[in-house]
């Protein structure tokens, strides 16, 4: 049987690549490969897999050429991103030289220049824009007619991706959570390892215009599939699962369903997710708890009614204040995600953004720099504004470096604000004395610390970077 190895480059920061997001990890956390997981379950019954992630396992170029030298592969899947390309292909030309084989790549920048990374490229043999799709078995195997979600080389000729049409139902084999079930995966947020991330659905049914996942094709699984799924986890002794769904909820029943089934099933797990603020009520929330949710991560994004409005968020402050109100009813720990650089904002618009961070009462809070992704409609009004060009394609929305000016604010006081923003959340006297309370074991209290420390190193402490 032939072999197939799934690489994760080493990087010179924690880059996390999945999903087609890519940016580097803000303190000291590192995300399940999803991407793999699933495409490893397609093709297990057919090859026989290696799985090598070099940024968990803190590997550096060197020993990965030697690992990847001694083993007798006959194709290479690997990842990579906008946050970290260019060194990505240059280990890979360099694993190409040792190993003559074909090399596919997946990622946020395959998706949008997949061709032309194809063609500058020599090695780059294909490229997959959909990782939950089945082309990628008929690809290794050489069913070509069938592809419609990849881009691959013919001869002289790249082939790229057609219209997708398929049905909004998908189906997929059970994902491949024992490749990294004894490596070091971490999330702020997991309660009791091992945990597991899980994917439900694909893309997002809301057309937030800065998201580059409105512009991927919104579709989901049935409910019995994920409850296999969930089942199979359960035999790996796994305690917590990660819901990496964009939005748990957008289709009420769907998700009420699944809640169900897992306390029918005695499933048992703590679990967390993302959802949003207009999505979520009493009966959802009931059931979420019951089932066992302990963190929702919301996107607020702003303050300003007229930010909310411009960028298609579809709820206002009230149904905001209401949803952080009812997830403290039931006991469920809220992370509230906000964007600081937004085109239209100045100084003020920021401040109250900070402000509201506080008077939600947040748990947690993550700032983020507004980030011109590939095909979202910010980008293009970036792009109409002058306050990017066309080549400036390097982007990480974690802040390792900002990439917009506002109308109103340069990029070096929208760095000094989020400074701000995290200092004046994170160090207050009441919100240390809370998060200290909730810490259960000296295992708790370690990584809080650690994950503290390196929040603080990486945004306060740490100078950033600006992308001319």
């Amino acid at each position: 049987m032939k072999k197939v190895l799934l690489f994760n480059p080493p990087g010179d920061s924690i880059y996390l690549r999945q999903y087609y997001c890519s940016q580097t990890s803000k303190a000291n956390y590192i995300y399940h490969l999803v991407d793999f997981n699933i495409i490893g379950g397609m093709l297990t019954n057919h090859f026989d897999i290696e799985y090598l992630d070099a940024i968990v396992s803190n590997y550096d170029g060197k020993t990965c050429l030697d690992k990847i030298a001694r083993m007798d592969i006959d194709y290479i899947i690997f990842l990579t991103g906008y946050v970290s390309s260019e060194s990505d292909l240059k280990v890979m030309q360099m694993i190409r030289d040792l190993k003559n084989v074909p090399m596919i790549a997946i990622g946020d920048i395959m998706v949008s220049r997949g061709k032309e990374l194809l063609s500058k490229n020599e090695f780059l043999d294909a490229a997959i824009t959909d990782f939950t799709s089945p082309d990628i078995l008929d690809y290794l195997q050489g069913n070509f007619d069938s592809i419609s979600t990849m881009f691959y080389k013919k001869g002289k000729e790249i082939v790229c991706p057609g219209d997708n049409k398929n049905s909004c139902i998908f189906s997929i084999p059970t994902p491949r959570h024992d490749f990294g079930i004894k490596l070091h995966y971490r999330h702020p947020f997991v309660k009791k390892y091992p945990f597991a991330t899980v994917l439900t659905d694909y893309g997002c049914p809301y057309k937030c215009k800065f998201c580059v996942y409105s512009t991927i094709r919104y579709k989901y699984r049935e409910i019995s599939e994920v409850l296999e799924e969930l089942k199979y986890i359960k035999t790996l002794k796994v305690r917590d699962i990660y819901f990496l769904d964009q939005t748990f909820g957008s289709i009420k029943k769907r998700y009420m369903e699944l809640c169900r089934r897992m306390i029918e099933n005695n499933l048992n797990f703590d679990w967390f997710c993302f959802s949003r603020v207009d999505v979520v009520d009493d009966d959802m929330l009931l059931l979420m708890k019951k089932s066992g949710c302990h963190t929702i991560m919301f996107g607020v994004e702003s303050a300003n009614p007229y930010i909310l409005e411009e960028y298609q968020k579809g709820y206002d402050h009230q149904a905001i204040k209401n949803a952080f109100g009812l997830a403290h009813k039931y006991g469920i720990k809220t992370m509230g995600t906000f964007i600081l650089g937004l085109p239209e904002e100045d100084r003020e618009s920021i401040l109250k953004t900070i402000k509201f961070s506080k008077e939600l009462k947040c748990d947690y809070a993550s700032f983020n720099f507004a980030v011109p992704r590939i095909g979202t409609e910010l980008r293009k009004k970036a792009l109409d504004k002058n306050l990017i060009t066309d080549d400036n394609q390097k982007m990480d929305q974690s802040g390792s470096y900002i990439t917009l000016n506002t109308d109103n604010i340069t990029k070096e006081e929208i760095i000094k604000l989020r400074k701000k923003a995290y200092r004046s959340f994170y160090l207050r006297p009441t919100y240390l004395l809370k998060r200290l309370a909730s810490i259960r074991s000296m295992a708790q209290l370690k990584v809080q610390l650690g994950d503290g420390i390196k929040l603080l190193q990486n945004i306060v402490l740490r100078k950033q970077l600006h992308e001319s």
